[in-house]
Parts: C-alpha cells; structure tokens; sequence
C-alpha cells in the first residue's frame, strides 16, 4: 500500500465524559473506542494535549509497513503527523507475531521502525512519551514496552471498560475491525439500487436534471422534512418513491446546504435523527446520487469527531461522483486533520428555512 495513502487521523468522539486512564495497558485498551474499530496490523500515534500532557489529543492510524519500506513509511509518518503544541506522542504497534517472549524489546515486531520514527519525529520537535506493543486489542492479549524497562502484562477488559460505556451511551459504535465499519456503507441488495437507478433515468428522461428554482426548493424542503419525522418515529424503511424523491430534492443545492444545517451542533437529536436518515440512502442509492447523502453523513460524522468513519463515507461520494468538490474538501480536511469546530460554518443557513421547522 502507498505510504501516502496508508494514513488516516481521528480526534477523541466529541461529548465523552472524562475518564482517567491510569495506565499503559488501559490507554491500549482504549484504543478502539478512541478510533471507532478495533485495530489490527497497525501504528498508532497519539497525541498528548496540555501542560503536563495528561490529555488525549487526535489519534493517527496506519498499517505496519513492510520491513523494506519501514523507513519510508516512517518519513511519512513523520512528516504527516501535524503539530500542533503537543506535550509529546505515545507511538503503539498492535501485531500478531510468533518467535520469543514479548519482554524482549529488541525482538518486538517493528522495533527498528519504532526506533526510526522516534527519532524522527524528534527531529521535528515533537517527542516520544512511551512506545508500546500489543499483540491485539482484545481482553488478555499480551503487550509489552519498547525501552526495555520490563513493563508489559495483559490488557484489561477492552469491550466492558469504563470508556466503552462512556461512548455506547453516546450512541458510539465502536466495529470490530475498519472493515467491518466500511461494509456499513454498502448496500445490503443490489437488485434495489438497480431499480431506483433505473427508476432515477426515467425522471430525469422525463422532467429533466432538477434546477435551483423556488419550485424545486419548496418540493424538496417538504420531502426532506417528510423523511425526517419518519426517521424520527424510527422508520427508516423507504419505498423507492421514497428513495427516489429524496434523491432528486438532495441533488438540489439549496436543499443539500440546508440539510448540512442538520449537523450542528452535533449532539442533537436533529443531528442524529438525519445522520441515520443519510446513512440508510448511501446503503440504497446508486451513483451518482448516493454522493450527496454521502457527504452528509460524512460532515455529520466528522463534527461528532468521528474521523475515521466520516472519511469512508465521503470516499464513497468520491466513488459516486470523483470530482465532488464538497466531499474533496471535506476529506483534505480530515486528512490535514482541521478541527470540525472550523468547519462548523459550512453548517449555517444563509436565507434557507430550517429543515426541522414544521410545515
């Protein structure tokens, strides 16, 4: 895999109470509710916030590198990794590996990698806290230190930590692996997308591409709100006429800038209500119209903090339609690692009625 594209970051989910995490082995533990999957094969950074560096900052995740480019990749791991004041970084390899007792530092499995990366980053100012290993994210896997101090153990509860309980309660999913969290953007039936797709051609045969007119707008506003309040009462299920007049008002500007109104701010029951509304059109949508309820969900993911989840949605509206200049801006921001609160403005309405407002 290209190192420049091996990459991706994610910020602590927006909202958690504080939770302590009193030791190397519940910070790896913590891992897949810091990303949203459970790693595997991978190196971690992550960033340490503060004065005395005791809070968690955005979180860097790639996959191991082969032993033939490990010091490419950690150029790159390097010079990606944006800084930004941090304290310092906590670099952690999750691996499977056979061979010796893991309480041998020289023997863990990328530790010349981990030592060119340490001295890397040092070079760009930012330092090495701690570096660890662990065989897997899962309760009683072994992990173990890179400096050769002798730490290392087992890991703690993973799926029933106090963390676990703090971002289920949120509604955080937290998948088992990134695979599984990419699988949910895609469509559970085929033979549906074909027929709206087919369905999609005969409108727009007919009446041609929807414009940017009052018309339009009002139709679209009233649809959109439609699906909305059935969202809300828990019905996500969507007739084709359903599917396709939503796909039609969503492909209307003014009508998708107001829905990016939706996700903010992003701990409302509006904001959650119309992510799962996006959500079920990716899954039964086809190209290029699932583009747009793509870039919804991806926006509203990534003002929930949910980086990793939001960039796969927004690839999808690039698969959908590649030069999509919302979704691309989107994604370089994610990748650059912007804050969402920057991005909070493409969220304001600008002369548009609130989706949420009744008819």
């Amino acid at each position: 895999m290209s190192t420049s594209t091996a990459f991706s970051q994610s910020s602590p989910q927006s909202g958690l109470p504080r939770v302590r995490l009193r030791d190397p082995a519940e910070l790896l533990a913590a891992t897949p509710h810091l990303l949203g999957f459970r790693p595997s094969e991978s190196v971690l950074l992550i960033a340490h916030l503060g004065a005395d560096g005791r809070r968690l900052g955005r979180v860097m995740r790639g996959d191991l590198p082969p032993p033939e480019a490990a010091r490419q990749q950690a150029a790159f791991v390097a010079s990606a990794f944006p800084r930004d004041g941090d304290f310092g970084v906590t670099v952690i390899v999750v691996g499977r590996r056979d061979g010796p007792e893991y309480d041998d530092p020289a023997r863990l499995p990328q530790a010349e990698f981990v030592s060119t990366l340490t001295e890397l980053l040092a070079e760009t100012g930012t330092p090495v806290l701690q570096a660890f290993w662990a065989s897997e994210i899962r309760s009683g896997a072994p992990w173990a230190c890179y400096a050769g101090d002798g730490c290392g153990g087992e890991l703690p509860e993973v799926d029933y930590s106090e963390l676990a309980a703090a971002t289920a309660s949120l509604g955080h999913v937290t998948y088992d692996s990134r695979e599984a969290m990419a699988d949910v953007l895609v469509a559970p039936d085929e033979t549906v997308v074909a027929r709206r797709s087919a369905l999609l051609d005969e409108v727009y045969d007919e009446f041609g591409p929807p414009a940017d007119t009052p018309e339009s707008v009002s139709r679209g506003r009233e649809v959109v709100r439609g699906a909305l309040r059935q969202a809300a009462s828990g019905d996500l299920t969507l007739t084709d006429e359903q599917a396709v007049e939503l796909a039609v008002a969503l492909s209307v500007p003014r009508i998708r800038d107001a829905c990016l109104a939706l996700a903010v701010p992003p701990e409302s029951a509006d904001a959650v209500v119309a992510e799962r509304l996006w959500l079920a059109l990716v899954r039964c949508l086809p190209a290029p119209e699932r583009a747009e309820p793509a870039v919804l969900l991806g926006y509203s993911l990534y003002m929930r903090h949910e980086s990793t989840f939001a960039g796969l949605a927004l690839e999808n509206a690039l698969e959908a339609v590649p030069d999509h200049i919302l979704a691309k801006l989107l994604h370089q921001s994610i990748r650059a690692c912007v804050p969402p609160v920057k991005m909070r403005g493409l969220g304001k309405l600008e002369g548009m009625e609130s989706l949420t407002e009744p008819l």
